[in-house]
């Protein structure tokens, strides 16, 4: 079963999408190897009320997702905490098959 981290993030989606690409370019081990990052998403309102429905009082304005190559709890981890410094100056979170804070 594949496993998925959805990061969601106060950037418009043009903004995400260049942020992404620097982060690509500075960290490409984590992404060949690890990683397979979707196209990033403008936040709908039902995203909005999924976050507020599972308790995460968060303003999502885009997202996107990190498909898991390989089933590495470390590389999973850190994959999250890498994006989290990324986007440190940002609103931002990181979900676990968009269940689960990481």
């Amino acid at each position: 079963m594949s496993s998925a981290i959805f990061f969601h993030t106060s950037l418009d989606v043009k903004e995400l999408e260049k942020r992404l690409k620097q982060i690509e370019a500075k960290h490409p081990e984590l992404f060949e190897i690890y990683f397979q990052i979707d196209p990033p998403l403008a936040s709908d309102r039902e995203t909005k009320e999924v976050m507020l429905e599972q308790g995460f009082d968060f303003d999502t304005v885009s997202f996107f997702m990190a498909d898991l190559r390989n089933e590495h709890d470390v590389a999973e981890q850190d994959g999250a905490d890498m994006m989290k410094r990324e986007f440190s100056d940002v609103e931002f979170i990181a979900l676990f098959d968009n269940e689960t804070i990481m």
